[in-house]
C-alpha cells in the first residue's frame, strides 16, 4: 500500500512496517523530529516525513474551520494560520496514488478535500476524531458520495477522557 498522512506519529511507524510507501505530513519541527528518530532508529526507510509550516494570515477576521475552502485549523493556537500548504501537500502526487489516507492533523476538512482525487479507486479514507462537529461539512460534502462506509467506531484517545470516533470509508469509483 502506499500511504499518506496528515499528521505522524504512532501510526507512522506502524504504517512504516507494512506499507511500501509512508508519506506523513507534519506542521510542528519538534515532532516530527522525534518522530523520525523512532523510524530511524528501526531502521525503517520507506517512511518520509515532511514539515509544512503554516502561514500567518494578514487578515485579523478569522476563518472558519469547518469550511474545507479556509485551510484553518481549530486549534486556539493556530487560529490566525492558513493551512493552504500543508492540505495541499498531497497534490503534488498523481490522482489514483494513495491505497490509503489518514487525516489525523490540521484543517482536516480541507485535507478531506485534497486527499479524495488522490485516493485509488478502492482506497480508504480514515478520519479521526470525527464526531467533531466542525467535521460534519466536510464528511457529507467528501466522504458520503462514492464512499461505503466501512468501520465507524468509537474508542480512547491519547490525551483526554473522552471516547472519540474514527471513521473509515472506501473509494467506491
Amino acid at each position: 500500500m502506499n500511504v499518506f498522512e496528515y499528521g505522524s506519529g504512532g501510526s507512522s511507524v506502524f504504517f512504516a512496517h507494512h506499507a511500501r510507501e509512508v508519506i506523513s505530513i507534519e506542521h510542528d519541527k519538534k515532532w516530527l523530529d522525534n518522530v523520525k528518530l523512532n523510524i530511524e532508529k528501526k531502521g525503517l526507510t520507506n517512511w518520509k516525513g515532511l514539515l509544512v509550516l503554516p502561514v500567518k494570515r494578514t487578515s485579523s477576521s478569522m476563518a472558519d474551520p469547518s469550511d474545507p475552502e479556509a485551510h484553518a485549523s481549530s486549534d486556539d493556537t493556530f487560529v490566525n494560520y492558513d493551512f493552504s500548504e500543508y492540505a495541499g501537500a498531497i497534490d503534488k502526487f498523481p490522482d489514483g496514488y494513495f491505497d490509503l489516507v489518514v487525516v489525523d492533523g490540521r484543517a482536516r476538512p480541507s485535507c478531506i478535500k485534497h486527499a479524495v482525487s488522490k485516493l485509488k479507486k478502492r482506497g480508504y479514507l480514515l478520519l479521526d476524531n470525527a464526531d467533531r462537529e466542525h467535521y460534519a461539512k466536510a464528511i457529507r460534502l467528501y466522504m458520503t458520495e462514492g464512499f461505503r462506509n466501512e468501520i465507524s467506531t468509537f474508542g480512547p484517545t491519547s490525551y483526554s477522557l473522552d471516547f472519540t470516533q474514527t471513521i473509515i470509508r472506501r473509494k467506491e469509483f
